[in-house]
């Protein structure tokens, strides 16, 4: 038997995964890639620049781009942060397509 979680968690996740950046157009990526069912991924030249500046240091995501990397899961904030191991999925992707154009500071 398989319980889904309470509504509001639900809620929750989904609140996180769209407030990970200000930009508009970017928001609903995770929510996209979550939902995701195809081996080709398109990505927007926003999402692309968003992504790239949230994972920097300091950036929104940077935290869970370090987590991902490590195979692990971070409870709590700054230093005081607990790390658990876990089993990540991946996902089955055989094409991620970027922007041909370049990115706004000029850079691939």
């Amino acid at each position: 038997v398989t319980l889904s979680p309470p509504v509001a968690t639900l809620g929750m996740l989904q609140a996180e995964l769209l407030s990970w950046t200000d930009e508009a157009i970017a928001k609903p990526f995770f929510v996209r890639l979550l939902n995701h069912n195809d081996a080709f991924l398109v990505l927007t030249n926003v999402e692309l620049n968003e992504l790239l500046a949230a994972g920097e240091e300091g950036g929104r995501l940077q935290l869970l781009f370090e987590d991902a990397r490590a195979r692990c899961l971070s409870f709590g904030l700054g230093k005081e942060a607990m790390k658990r191991p876990v089993h990540v999925s991946h996902l089955y992707l055989q094409i991620i397509h970027f922007p041909d154009n370049r990115l706004e500071d000029g850079s691939v």
